[in-house]
């Protein structure tokens, strides 16, 4: 099962980019975090196989966290 992510505060587009902005970092982190899961069971699912390099940066804290 997928994790529900948190609902954004805001969404906004600026040009082609979709931005969506949270109540905090922690949010946005689960928020990445619920994507890329998702993501990654579609990619598996279409072809049986994800290659993944995920970033161990105090930044991506609140992603690994997630």
């Amino acid at each position: 099962m997928l994790p529900h992510p948190p609902e954004p505060i805001a969404r906004l587009t600026a040009d082609e980019l979709r931005v969506l902005v949270f109540e905090d970092r922690a949010q946005a982190g689960k928020a990445a975090a619920a994507d890329v899961a998702r993501v990654l069971i579609e990619r598996q699912r279409a072809g049986g196989r994800t290659n993944v390099v995920f970033a161990a940066a105090p930044s991506q804290n609140e992603f690994l966290a997630g």
